[in-house]
């Protein structure tokens, strides 16, 4: 009965204006597996875990309750209960992580706005899935809405490289592919914006530390983004005005690691960007697992889609340094529960959450999906007693 908004401003919670999830008919028609899917994809580790203990404990508790008989028989009851709920789960993050599905995106009204990936992977990443290619990350993030994404692979350029020969001519044409190199420096992970082989050649150390210098073309100063999860005592004045040049810091990271450190030091990592003047951005951080965008960073760059694909990331990476505020992250509603008690909650604000951002046409294909399934479960138990009473008969 009550109707909540699924997108909230990563920074002070507000329902974003000029912004709308987009969900396609597919996606609607099969809500109830679109929407559980997407919301075990939105989870931190410890939310994973909270939510598998509740998950394992209540059925093991449900089991329990309706045994009878001698303790042995109750206590292979519980076992069992448990068992299949071990089953359960793990099909439903099998597929949260393997089955292509429908995916929602985001639509702006500015016709201004960019929406950005700032950390994505190909299988040039050695930790990426096998399969995922620069065509399939391009793929998945038009559908996920978005008009431009780095591509930072681990120790190689490959699927940068590979992406950018396939660039649209206009930016405007198709989700652009940008290069950019995730690195260690110091504690901190970094996403060095635009990076390409020729660059790194001498301006990374052995250590994939970045050293002073300009990019090539145009002799622009380089741009990096610290990833989620670092640590923010090595986020610093020095890193801002010399290498690694940050220009911003994630507050929202898709991967459970990412979620959990974004969940604990939000206000934090919100001051520390104030304190340096840098922007606050998002990276799906996406290996090529799972079909759920957490968030989307909008920065405003005028006639984006006449420009050519490497000066988009020019200009995107000069709106980070001009303009850090101005730069905004939405991202889907989530729990945000970090600490051991509040991870207690997980799964009833998890559920709460899930069914108070369903659009009025998933609530009436919820109620179809429910009594079409409670249907055929009478149906079927109907069925079993005609046959049992007919063999009684014989």
């Amino acid at each position: 009965m009550f109707t909540r908004a699924p997108l909230r401003d990563a920074v002070d919670g507000a329902t974003p204006t000029g912004a709308e999830l987009v969900l396609s008919p597919l996606y609607v028609v099969i809500s109830p597996l679109s929407r559980t899917l997407d919301t075990i994809g939105l989870l931190s580790t410890g939310q994973h875990i909270a939510l598998g203990a509740t998950v394992i404990g209540l059925s093991m508790l449900l089991g329990a309750v309706l045994s009878s008989g001698p303790f042995t028989r109750r206590m292979i009851r519980v076992i069992a209960s448990g068992g299949i709920a071990i089953v359960v789960l793990a099909i439903l993050y099998a597929c949260a992580v393997a089955l292509p599905r429908p995916m929602a995106a985001l639509a702006i009204h500015d016709p201004n706005i960019v929406l950005v990936d700032f950390h994505s992977h190909t299988h040039a990443s050695g930790d990426a899935r096998s399969g995922f290619s620069p065509e399939d990350n391009r793929a998945w993030h038009k559908r996920g809405g978005f008009d431009a994404a780095y591509i930072s692979d681990h120790r190689s350029f490959a699927g940068a490289e590979s992406a950018r020969s396939r660039n649209p001519m206009r930016a405007g044409d198709n989700t652009v592919l940008l290069s950019a190199y995730e690195g260690r420096y110091r504690g901190t992970f970094e996403i060095f914006l635009s990076l390409s082989r020729d660059d790194s050649a001498t301006m990374l150390d052995r250590r994939s530390w970045l050293l002073e210098g300009r990019l090539a073309p145009n002799n622009r100063v380089p741009a990096s983004v610290v990833a989620l999860p670092s640590p923010l005592s090595d986020v610093g004045a020095e890193a801002h005005d010399g290498p690694p040049y940050v220009a911003a810091i994630e507050i929202s990271d898709g991967s459970p690691r990412g979620f959990a450190q974004s969940d604990r030091d939000r206000a934090a990592i919100i001051r520390r960007a104030d304190s340096l003047g840098i922007a606050l951005v998002s990276g799906s951080n996406n290996h090529g697992w799972g079909w759920v965008v957490q968030a989307w960073t909008l920065v405003n760059v005028p006639n984006w889609r006449g420009l050519a694909p490497d000066s988009l990331g020019a200009a995107i990476e000069r709106e980070l340094r001009r303009e850090p505020r101005a730069v905004k992250v939405i991202e889907r509603k989530r729990p945000t529960l970090s600490s051991a008690r509040s991870l207690a909650l997980t799964a009833p604000v998890l559920g709460a959450q899930l069914f108070t951002t369903l659009t009025p046409p998933e609530r009436f294909v919820w109620l179809v999906w429910i009594w079409g399934l409670w249907l055929i479960s009478r149906a079927a138990r109907a069925t079993i007693r005609k046959s049992q009473s007919a063999r009684r008969q014989e």
